[in-house]
């Protein structure tokens, strides 16, 4: 079985198992899963944390938390970072209402870029 395969199997299946959890045991199984991810990660390691916020995975806020307390990131760096993400999905699934002015896009790319620049530096 080709790996994507095997992922898309896997997401079936926890996707299948959280439709028939309540909002209790989905919150059960984050912490479960956040204390678990923060346990195996080093003191000091650099993380870059994607956090989906979909019903359909669990959710790392708590991690994310723990993790900014441990000094992984500044909440300025943080800031920055969100910004970056900030309407990322209206592009990422094609939402119909996104502008399709070029100057309006260049201006966001631009804006961006500027953030991430920042970010680097």
């Amino acid at each position: 079985m080709h790996p994507s395969e095997s992922k898309q199997q896997l997401r079936e299946s926890i996707i299948e198992r959280l439709a028939h959890m309540s909002e209790k045991d989905r919150a059960d199984e984050s912490r479960s899963i956040c204390r678990r991810l923060k346990e195996n990660i080093p003191e000091g390691s650099g993380v870059c944390v994607y956090s989906a916020l979909k019903k359909t995975e669990p959710d790392l806020t708590m991690l994310i938390e723990k993790l900014l307390k441990r000094h992984f990131t500044s909440p300025e760096l943080r800031g920055l970072l969100l910004q970056i993400w900030e309407k990322r999905d209206d592009y990422h699934h094609l939402n119909p209402n996104i502008t399709t002015d070029r100057k309006d896009l260049e201006f966001l790319a631009k804006e961006k870029l500027n953030i991430l620049n920042h970010v680097e530096r």
